[in-house]
């Protein structure tokens, strides 16, 4: 009938836009106002959008997850309240199960909420997790390890939580630490053995970029790196504010 053409219209002039941030705002439009059992025409006609710019407006995962979700690549979160049981609520969502960058920020989601990730049945196309000041503790992190979500990761993004040298021991010691090629730690109490921990891996081949930035490591932790092996493929090493000193300096160089 005439709402069925109405929505194949809608979708066809999302079709024919040029994938852009300003046409996203279009997308979501649309997808807000046409039935739920045509956002599967309307996916298929995103396919060609890159998952950057496929970014899941507030309304679409607060406070419950809607099925137009579904849709998004990328889910940025900062300072929105999402606690605990909201994390729960996404991570347990089908309408979840597309997402490829999960980006959290100061969303005070504790230990509870970095289960619910890592325990989610859905979140498995993820390749970046940012949980940025999240009060993420070592057990959090842990259970990040320990999960079959790490497989996927190639970007992980932990700064300025709760962390110390034991957590960071434990992730150093996993095998699923050999997907990563982003680890970023700073802000946290990784100190000289957790670095040593993580200079000694054998999983630590494939990092590109290690952020250690504020993360009290001292000239013992700088020449931990210095003296590894396995840290080859480097190309970014963070180690700002840490006092490794002149001598730590010249050991890295």
């Amino acid at each position: 009938g005439l709402a069925l053409r109405w929505t194949m219209d809608r979708i066809a002039k999302v079709a024919a836009l040029a994938a852009t941030a300003n046409n996203w705002a279009t997308v979501v439009e649309v997808a807000n106002t046409i039935e739920h059992d045509a956002l599967e025409a309307l996916s298929l006609a995103l396919a060609p959008w890159p998952s950057d710019l496929r970014i899941a407006p507030l309304e679409w995962f607060f406070p419950q997850p809607q099925p137009q979700l579904s849709l998004a690549r990328t889910l940025h979160a900062q300072r929105c309240s999402l606690f605990a049981r909201q994390i729960h609520r996404l991570t347990r969502s089908p309408f979840a199960a597309n997402l490829e960058t999960l980006c959290l920020s100061e969303c005070r989601m504790h230990t509870e909420g970095v289960l619910a990730i890592a325990e989610s049945p859905y979140l498995t196309r993820l390749t970046r997790l940012t949980l940025h000041k999240c009060c993420v503790t070592d057990e959090g992190l842990r259970a990040l390890t320990d999960s079959t979500l790490l497989v996927s990761l190639r970007e992980l993004d932990v700064r300025s939580n709760e962390l110390t040298k034991v957590g960071i021991r434990h992730l150093a010691n996993s095998p699923h630490l050999a997907h990563l090629t982003t680890l970023e730690l700073s802000g946290n109490a990784v100190r000289c053995e957790g670095t040593r921990a993580l200079a000694e891996s054998p999983h630590v081949g494939p990092l590109h970029t290690l952020d250690l930035a504020g993360c009290q490591i001292g000239y013992d932790g700088a020449q931990a790196l210095a003296g590894s092996m396995n840290l080859s493929c480097l190309t970014s090493l963070s180690l700002a504010r840490n006092s490794i000193g002149h001598a730590g300096i010249i050991a890295l160089a």
